[in-house]
């Protein structure tokens, strides 16, 4: 039997007195029991650092009036061992989103935005932990229609304009997230690439140069970004990471999940997480996302100022704008970096669907879209970051 089918038999074998402060939880009812056996169903295949698995599970419950409802949770099995072979730990830490679903800090509505509810964390002796979530497997996946992408960038803008300072006592939360995101960019993985190379067959070599200068004139805007006031950030607030639900007054929340890069960033940096990971993850094309942007931005700021915040808004334009210009940098060198592991490359075609030349092909064609919001951050750094 398979590490898999291993875990999705312990899943199926969860005690009743675990599932029975779940099910309470989902039919609100302090006298409901959950009865008969579980039906456990992987979610589609998780490349996360710290995910053993995701999985829907369902089953039938009693309520205080000996009826019988239907019920299903998410289950999400986080480890601090579970990384797909080859990939780093980079900035995701497993054990920080256990931390924010054990703080309690984002349950409740934040204007349209908030957590995905936590029913249970329930730790296990091999130091995974079981993390019972609220199943939104209904909602409506990406890519979404044009005013979705608005009115979730306009709800990240509520999130980050509610928590403009420091959260006392949360020593868990990402430091630097910015940084921590982009790492420092080493360029020169690009000198001497075979002329077979998946980038080579990709990009022309004025392209490649193109990513080069965009480093090299960002370098000394990077180093200055502790001069930037740092606002909280999801971080990694994409549309495979969101779902748009009805609350009990049928308005539209976002609700977001994986939270393990939670902590302090740019303000811009999450509405623009939301643009370019539509290219990441081939849900949208360039032409969609220059549509997009001016409307995704607009939005934002009209969060911020719902949210109550009254700072510079060329503050939250140059993270916006810095976030998508390095991302091109960045989309340019993973596949550099990936193509020499067997197993990454591997990885990467499963979780896209493509070969992995084709997909280094479809991530260098936004290049251009990337790129053309280089000299806007660089002259909003100068005003903003001065010797930047």
């Amino acid at each position: 039997m398979g590490e898999d089918a291993v875990l999705q038999s312990r899943i199926a074998s969860t005690e009743v007195e675990t599932l029975t402060p779940v099910v309470r939880a989902i039919l609100d009812d302090e006298q409901a029991l959950p009865l008969g056996p579980l039906s456990v169903q992987r979610i589609g295949r998780s490349g996360g650092i710290g995910t053993a698995g995701i999985f829907r599970v369902s089953g039938e419950a009693r309520d205080s009036a000996a009826a019988t409802h239907p019920w299903s949770a998410v289950l999400k099995v986080v480890h601090p061992s579970a990384r797909p072979e080859g990939v780093g730990q980079g900035f995701v830490d497993p054990a920080r989103e256990v931390a924010a679903y054990r703080s309690g800090m984002f349950a409740n509505a934040v204007g349209g935005f908030r957590s995905v509810a936590c029913y249970l964390i329930d730790s296990h002796s091999d130091g995974s932990d079981w993390l019972w979530l609220e199943d939104l497997s209904h909602a409506p996946p990406p890519p979404w229609p044009s005013g979705d992408y608005y009115d979730t960038a306009r709800h990240l803008g509520q999130f980050n304009g509610n928590w403009t300072g420091l959260a006392d006592g949360q020593t868990w939360l990402l430091k630097d997230a910015f940084q921590a995101r982009f790492g420092r960019p080493d360029t020169s993985i690009l000198d001497g690439l075979p002329p077979d190379s998946p980038t080579t067959r990709s990009m022309s070599p004025k392209g490649l140069e193109r990513v080069k200068s965009v480093w090299q004139e960002s370098a000394p805007i990077y180093a200055a970004l502790p001069g930037i006031p740092s606002h909280l950030c999801h971080t990694d607030a994409h549309a495979k990471n969101m779902s748009r639900v009805p609350n009990s007054d049928g308005r539209i929340e976002t609700v977001a999940f994986d939270w393990a890069t939670v902590g302090y960033g740019l303000l811009g940096m999450d509405p623009a997480n939301l643009l370019v990971s539509g290219l990441r993850w081939l849900e949208i094309d360039s032409e969609r996302a220059r549509t997009l942007e001016p409307g995704v931005f607009a939005a934002y700021v009209e969060g911020l100022d719902e949210a109550g915040w009254a700072g510079d808004v060329d503050l939250a334009r140059f993270g916006f704008a810095l976030t998508i210009s390095l991302t091109g940098v960045s989309m340019c060198l993973n596949p550099v970096r990936w193509g020499s592991n067997p197993r990454t490359r591997e990885l990467a075609e499963q979780l896209l669907g493509i070969p992995f030349d084709d997909l280094v092909r479809r991530w260098a064609e936004p290049m251009d879209f990337y790129f053309s919001f280089h000299e806007e951050a660089k002259s909003l750094a100068r005003r903003l970051l001065p010797g930047a």
